[in-house]
């Protein structure tokens, strides 16, 4: 059933019996309707952007942001408290 056929501008085509599909040789990382970590759905264009950078939800990137990115640290780390989640 692999009857691709390549096409200009990097895309493949494959035709069906009453149509035909035409897809990007690349496919872009599909977001998961759940954050792997917290298992909330997916709200906003956000979380789909936290997703792609740090497979997380923009909440839980939030949340744990110095262990995600090791470059920025923490304020909580350097007094030695937790800063609390501030909810809006």
């Amino acid at each position: 059933m692999d009857n691709w056929k390549q096409l200009p501008n990097d895309r493949k085509i494959i035709e069906l019996s009453d149509f035909s599909v035409i897809i990007p040789n690349d496919t872009p990382e599909v977001v998961p309707l759940e954050c792997p970590v917290c298992n909330l759905l997916m709200r906003d264009h956000d979380d789909a952007i936290a997703y792609r950078s740090f497979s997380c939800c923009s909440e839980c990137q939030l949340d744990n942001y110095s262990q995600l990115n090791e470059k920025t640290p923490n304020p909580s780390h350097l007094s030695g408290q937790i800063v609390p989640h501030l909810d809006n």
